[in-house]
């Protein structure tokens, strides 16, 4: 903590500032308005958002399938602890799916089924 009893954002683990910025993207509002409500300096936000997206990202593997199947995953770094009310999934093509936990379960097997995915 600072001496004005603020977090200090810019002393955080890549890791941490990796949750902070996937939060920033499913929050749906701008970088600056995210920073003020977070008490981040903007300009600091900036640059870890520019460290995260010139990282080298890992060579995605195509998966080829024919059923209405999930590929199986393995989690390379444990995510950061952070509370969320969504659930996101990511496409092997790069496509997310976010998925808010209050969605009405018709809703959630129409969703489903558009996808040609049948209900569990």
């Amino acid at each position: 903590m600072e001496k004005s009893g603020k977090p200090t954002f810019a002393k955080l683990d890549p890791v941490l500032w990796d949750g902070l910025l996937d939060e920033w993207q499913t929050s749906g509002i701008s970088q600056q308005a995210f920073c003020k409500h977070r008490s981040i300096s903007f300009h600091t936000f900036a640059y870890w958002r520019s460290k995260k997206r010139n990282r080298k990202k890992p060579a995605r593997q195509t998966i080829q399938t024919t059923s209405n199947t999930f590929a199986k995953a393995a989690i390379t770094s444990p995510p950061p602890r952070q509370t969320s009310d969504s659930l996101r999934l990511l496409c092997t093509t790069g496509a997310q799916l976010i998925i808010p936990l209050s969605m009405p379960k018709p809703d959630l097997e129409h969703l489903l089924k558009q996808l040609g995915i049948s209900a569990c």
